[in-house]
């Protein structure tokens, strides 16, 4: 019987190769493709039943119909790759076959389960003698069981024993990357089948019942979420892909002042890829998308796309931003980070932005050259703009430190709560100012004195070159300042200025008001109005200038500490002041006590006249002039401000108190060197080397200068230029010098020798312009006052030459610098090598 089912079988696919061949549909499928056959299910079944002994009483159209019942029941439950045929076909038998065809046992309905090698009924046994080729049993025998088969237990039996067959499963994100490492379940009845892991290339092969409802997971912890497929496996070598969402594992690297966020791709190596990297943890922040949604990563870093869809396979593709609490928004590196088999920078996210800047708290304007740090870190100078400080969210120290403000600054704490960019306004506190009397040696008593509003240590503004002589008489002032803010020994009552600033809309006002071009500053207000409290002394002479006191103070702290001029104090009232004689306005320079001849002068508002060549005016009084009882308004035209007591040209003088007002010109000259542009392309001018005694008349191109300053008769005869700025340069008469009356003018003194700047290369020297010098050829020329004319116009020291043969040499900062003897002081430029 086995070898007869073994010719049938080979038979049957003989006739089907025929038919696949011809394009033909076999019968073993209801699919509308062509199939081939895997399970044979052959019946003997009896026939030519009238042949058989009457007592059998065998009817052959049962045998037919049940046959065509089970071919129904077997070709519905199993539509693909199963065929039903009989063990003998109906029809006469050819006489050919007879002799070696299958033959079939008379009540015979016996059901056979065959397959192919190497598909295996459970149960199955070769059909030939060598072992190979078509294995089957039987599910089901009327011989055996002298009954009819029940229809229900052959299909049951026929379930159960079909054969497993090799499924080939890919697992694979939305990218079409394979993941390695997935593991794969078949489960069948909710009983575990088999079950294996994906390959580096995300395929697995498993074993799988045929035509069995089966289950199929797929899942692999944080990488993917678990997914799960129920069907039917048709046919062998079925190939099954899941397709998952794409997930990137994000990283993150913390540094001091960034936050650099990597991304990896979860099919890579872990260890390879982040353990070799010490401090790297699973990124803790999100991403921002352009529709506003932001996606946060879990514990371990993940973030996956929304859908295993190509619409959104990828979760890096339509990010914008990376964010996390407590650092700046970074905006997304685009980048490919699958596939790559390493670690990708996506972003690097850096500390919040604090605004630092030191604003004045009279208008809460901004204070320049205040230096920013925070936790000893420097951040800045402050200029127009406030300064720009990264620091970590938390607790901080804030430093503050400007020229203004004694050691150790301003320091206070600062808080950061959050990555937004915020703003810290620090107000420079009035009471670190100081109001100071200066008067000439044995003075005090019956003579004049001079009122300084000081910013910074007084010890370090009395050594420093602007300062009174060292023999002066110095004492902290007490008055008041208008009519509600206090002055005690030299200080501003803190409590005073704190309730003129209650009102904080009213200081709004104030801001607004200086914003549209009024005048906002009350302290500067205030300080137009000064009055003593405290001894003899009166107030005779002040600025009248409103703009704002601390921020003109700010512009001098350059380099020594600053002091802004206030008034003229007098200790009593001038023996004069009652006389019936017209005031005297006296205008004269330091340099040579020479009269300041040609300025005009306004009282309240009204031209009165010109200084004299004595530098004297008397001003009209009385009747058809102008009333000296109570304050009077003088203005001076001429002179540039930065020249004048308190850098202004605008004052308020009491005249019931003296009938001599004196106005001394503070000497202060600017050192800086200009190339002129070319007149012809393609030449170079030389670069020029100026003095100046105006800073509105300095060039926004000029550079400073390194070198030194000769002057015989001042009170320091060589002052170093340390490159660091133009100037001012104050010049003072020796002791020695004030008492000759036929001294020459100062400023006619004035000589340079200069380092060549190394911004113009190599092969230039300084060639200074006489001797004489420029400005000793003019004085001898025309005598009078060099700082006078020098207000008009700068003028031209020495040139800055390449030099244009090599028998030339450049001066080194030996030569520049050498004071071997006194004769360097007159002619400062011998040691530099000219034409």
């Amino acid at each position: 019987m086995l070898h007869g089912l073994a010719e049938r079988i080979r038979q049957l696919q003989e006739l089907e190769q025929e038919q696949l061949e011809c394009g033909e549909q076999p019968e073993c499928s209801k699919s509308t493709t062509t199939c081939r056959t895997y399970v044979w299910v052959i019946v003997e079944s009896c026939r030519d039943c009238a042949t058989h002994d009457s007592t059998l009483r065998h009817d052959e159209t049962q045998y037919q119909n049940r046959f065509e019942k089970l071919k129904i029941l077997v070709l519905e439950r199993f539509p693909q790759g199963v065929r039903v045929e009989l063990l003998v076909p109906l029809g006469p038998i050819p006489e050919e076959r007879q002799a070696k065809g299958p033959s079939f046992r008379i009540g015979s309905f016996e059901v056979y389960l065959c397959c192919d090698d190497p598909l295996k009924p459970w149960g199955a046994t070769p059909l030939n003698r060598q072992g190979d080729g078509c294995l089957g049993l039987c599910i089901s025998s009327k011989l055996k069981s002298r009954a009819w088969p029940s229809m229900d237990a052959v299909m049951k039996r026929m379930a159960i024993c079909m054969p497993e067959v090799p499924v080939q499963v890919t697992v694979q994100n939305a990218l079409e990357f394979p993941l390695p490492f997935v593991s794969v379940t078949v489960l069948s009845d909710g009983k575990q089948v088999s079950k294996s892991l994906s390959d580096q290339a995300g395929s697995v092969k498993l074993s799988v019942p045929l035509y069995a409802p089966i289950e199929l997971r797929a899942e692999r912890g944080k990488f993917m979420e678990p997914q799960s497929k129920t069907l039917q496996i048709l046919a062998p070598e079925t190939h099954l892909t899941f397709t998952t969402e794409t997930s990137v594992q994000l990283w993150q690297l913390e540094t001091a002042k960034e936050l650099v966020v990597f991304g990896r791709d979860p099919r890579m190596d872990l260890e390879e890829a982040v353990l070799p990297i010490p401090n790297l943890v699973p990124f803790q922040g999100s991403l921002e998308y352009s529709s506003g949604e932001a996606v946060r990563a879990d514990l371990d870093g993940f973030i996956r796309s929304a859908k295993p869809s190509p619409d959104h396979a990828d979760p890096l593709a339509d990010a914008d931003f990376v964010s996390c609490a407590g650092w700046r928004s970074s905006p997304l590196k685009k980048g490919e980070v699958h596939g790559t088999g390493r670690l990708v920078e996506i972003g690097r996210l850096g500390t919040p932005i604090v605004e630092v800047s030191l604003v004045t708290c009279c208008c809460l304007c901004p204070v320049p050259n205040a230096r920013i740090s925070v936790n000893g870190e420097h951040f800045g100078i402050t200029d127009v703009a406030p300064v720009s400080c990264g620091v970590r969210v938390g607790e901080h120290s804030l430093l503050v430190e400007h020229n203004l403000l004694s050691a150790p600054g301003l320091c206070l704490p600062l808080n950061i709560a959050d990555a937004t960019t915020c703003g810290v306004t620090v107000e420079f506190p009035l009471d670190r100012l100081r109001f100071v009397c200066t008067a000439a040696p044995g003075t005090r008593a019956p003579g004049r004195a001079d009122l300084w509003l000081v910013g910074g240590d007084l010890a370090q503004w009395r050594c420093s070159r602007g300062a009174p002589p060292m023999d002066a008489e110095v004492w902290l002032w007490d008055g008041e300042l208008g009519s509600s803010l206090k002055v005690q020994a030299g200080a501003l009552n803190q409590h005073d200025w704190s309730h003129m600033r209650t009102d904080e809309k009213e200081l709004e006002e104030r801001v607004s008001g200086l914003s549209q071009g009024g005048t906002a500053c009350l302290f500067s207000q205030a300080l137009t109005r000064p009055c003593a409290s405290i001894g003899p002394w009166q107030v005779a002479l002040h600025c009248a200038n409103t703009e704002c006191s601390v921020l003109r103070l700010a512009c001098l702290a350059t380099g020594d500490v600053p002091a802004l001029w206030l008034a003229c104090l007098m200790a009593q009232e001038d023996e004069s002041a009652d006389s019936a004689e017209d005031p005297l306005l006296r205008v004269h320079s330091p340099c040579c006590s020479a009269g300041a001849a040609g300025v005009a002068v306004s009282l309240n508002g009204k031209e009165v006249g010109v200084i004299s060549d004595h530098g004297e005016l008397k001003l009209p009084m009385g009747e058809g002039g102008l009333s000296y009882r109570g304050p009077c308004m003088v203005r001076i035209e001429g002179v540039p401000p930065c020249l004048l007591p308190g850098s202004t040209n605008e004052y308020v003088a009491h005249f019931q108190l003296t009938r001599q007002m004196d106005l001394e010109l503070t000497c202060l000259l600017w050192i800086y060197w200009w190339r002129p542009e070319p007149e012809e392309e393609g030449e170079e001018e030389d670069a020029m080397v100026f003095v100046c005694a105006n800073v509105e008349q300095i060039p926004d191109e000029a550079k400073p200068v390194v070198g030194r300053l000769c002057c015989l008769d001042a009170e320091e005869p060589e002052m170093i230029l340390d490159g660091q700025s133009v100037g001012p340069i104050l010049l003072r008469r020796s002791r020695l010098s004030q008492k000759c009356e036929s001294a020459p003018c100062l400023v006619s003194q004035v000589t340079l020798d200069v380092a060549p700047p190394a911004s113009l290369g190599p092969g230039v020297r300084f060639v200074p312009r006489g001797p004489p010098s420029p400005l000793q050829l003019r004085y001898e020329e025309l005598g009078g006052c060099e700082l006078q004319r020098l207000m008009c116009s700068p003028v031209v020291l020495g040139d800055l030459k390449r030099r244009r043969s090599e028998s030339e040499t450049e001066p080194t900062y030996e030569d520049v610098f050498e004071t071997d003897s006194q004769e360097h002081y007159s002619e400062p430029a011998a040691s530099m090598s000219h034409d």
